[in-house]
C-alpha cells in the first residue's frame, strides 16, 4: 500500500497508469515480468521436481525457450506497435475494430480467471495455517488480500504493480536458498542420502526414455516432446505482452524478454536443488503428497512456516496485479470507447474510468472466488 501512495504522486494520465510512461528501468520491467509466475508455481513445481526430477526439469525448459524464441523473432519485429497501450489496440489497427473488442473482450476473460484462480491458491494456503484460527477467518483475509491488491493498483497503475513485483519477487527469491539451508541443516546421514540420490534412475540422462515416473504424467518420449514444443510458443499472454508497451525502446522490451528466460532458467536449477536437499536430509514423503505442503508441515526454524507462505502469498498478488492492471486497460483503452461511443477523450476522464474498471474487476474477482470455492 505504501508503494501504491508514493507512485500515485507520478500518475497523471492514462499514459502514466497504462504503461508507466514508458520510463521504468529494465530489470524492474524483468522483474516485473517473471513475478508473473502464479501461486501455484510453487506447488507444481517442487512437487513435479521431486517425482520427476531431471525430467520435470527438460519440461520447465519449455517456458524460458518461449521467452527467447520470442526476444529474437517477435518483439524485434513490434516496433510499429510500441506506442499502444494494450495488445488489443495492436489487434485493432491489424485486423480491424471488431477484432480489437474481441481481443479486448477474451484478453478481460483470461485475466478475471488467472485473477480468481490466484485469490482462491490463497484462500487455500490461509486454510491450511493450523494456528491462530486461521480457517475460521479465511474468508475475510482473502477479502482483505483483495481489496489490498486492487487498492494499490488503482493508485499506482503500471508503475505501482511494478515496483511492488519487485519486492514479492525478492522475497520469494530469498525463500528458496533459505529452505534449502534449512532442510541441509536438519539432516542426517548426508553422504549416504546423497549417493541414493544421485543414483536414482530418473536423475540418469541415458534412462530419460525408461524412467518410472508418478503416473500422475505419461513418462513418454512423445509426452516431453510435445510439452516442451507447446510451452516453447509465445502465446500474447495479456499481462506479459503489456511489458512490452511499457518498455521505451525494441531494444529495451527485446533485453526483458531475453533476460526474463535467461532468469526462469536459473529458478529451474533452484528447484532442483532445493528437491535435492529434501532427499539429502532423509525426509520420506507419503504418496502423491504435494511437496509443498509437506514442506510446510515439517518443523523448521521458527519463522520458516511463515516464510513459505508469505512467498506463496507473495506470487499470488504479484500475479493478481498484473492481470487486474492488464485488464483496466484493456477496458478503459479498448472497450469503453466503443460503449460510450466517445471518439475524443481527456486524460483525467480515461485516468478515471480505468481506475473504476479496476475497481470493479478486483471486486468481481474476489466475489466469484468465495462463491466459486464455498461450491467447491
Amino acid at each position: 500500500m505504501a508503494i501504491g501512495l508514493y507512485c500515485s504522486r507520478s500518475v497523471a494520465t492514462f499514459r502514466d497508469y497504462a504503461v508507466g510512461s514508458r520510463n521504468m528501468s529494465t530489470w524492474v520491467i524483468i522483474v516485473s515480468l517473471i513475478a508473473t509466475y502464479g501461486g501455484n508455481f510453487l506447488h507444481t513445481q517442487l512437487t513435479g521436481y521431486y517425482y520427476q526430477r531431471l525430467y520435470m526439469l527438460l519440461l520447465s525448459l519449455g517456458s524460458p525457450l518461449r521467452f527467447y524464441l520470442a526476444s529474437q523473432f517477435i518483439i524485434v519485429r513490434m516496433k510499429e506497435w510500441l506506442g499502444d497501450f494494450s495488445i488489443a489496440e495492436s489487434m485493432g489497427r491489424l485486423c480491424g475494430r471488431s477484432v480489437r473488442i474481441l481481443t479486448a473482450i477474451f484478453g478481460i476473460i483470461v485475466t478475471i480467471a488467472k485473477i480468481s484462480a490466484q485469490f482462491k491458491i490463497s484462500l487455500i494456503i490461509i486454510e491450511s495455517i493450523t494456528s491462530c484460527n486461521a480457517p475460521a477467518y479465511a474468508n475475510y483475509y482473502t477479502i482483505i488480500l483483495g481489496l489490498l491488491v486492487t487498492a494499490y493498483t488503482i493508485l499506482g497503475g503500471a508503475r505501482s504493480v511494478a515496483l511492488t513485483d519487485v519486492y514479492q519477487f525478492c522475497f520469494f527469491s530469498i525463500c528458496l536458498p533459505i529452505l534449502t539451508f534449512t532442510l541441509l541443516y536438519n539432516s542426517q546421514n548426508t553422504w549416504i542420502n546423497w549417493q541414493k540420490f544421485v543414483n536414482m534412475s530418473q536423475f540418469n540422462l541415458s534412462q530419460i526414455a525408461t524412467w518410472d515416473i508418478s503416473p500422475i504424467w505419461d513418462n513418454s518420449l512423445v509426452h516431453l516432446f510435445t510439452y516442451f514444443i507447446w510451452h516453447s510458443i509465445f502465446t500474447f499472454d495479456p499481462a506479459q505482452i503489456q511489458r512490452f508497451y511499457m518498455s521505451s525502446s525494441i531494444q529495451q522490451a527485446t533485453k526483458v524478454f531475453f533476460k526474463s528466460g535467461t532468469i526462469r532458467i536459473i529458478f529451474s536449477l533452484l528447484f532442483l536443488v532445493v528437491i535435492a536437499a529434501l532427499y539429502t536430509s532423509g525426509n520420506s514423503v507419503p504418496p502423491k503428497q504435494k511437496i509443498l505442503d509437506y514442506i510446510i508441515q515439517l518443523n523448521h526454524f521458527p519463522g520458516i512456516k511463515g516464510l513459505l507462505i508469505t512467498a506463496i502469498i507473495a506470487l499470488c498478488i504479484s500475479t493478481v496485479d498484473s492481470y487486474l492492471h492488464t485488464g483496466s486497460v484493456l477496458f478503459a483503452n479498448d472497450i469503453w470507447p466503443f460503449i460510450s461511443g466517445s471518439r475524443e477523450r481527456t486524460d483525467k476522464y480515461s485516468l478515471r474510468v480505468v481506475r473504476i474498471s479496476s475497481g470493479l474487476i478486483g471486486i468481481a474477482t474476489i466475489l466469484i472466488t468465495l462463491h466459486t470455492y464455498e461450491q467447491y
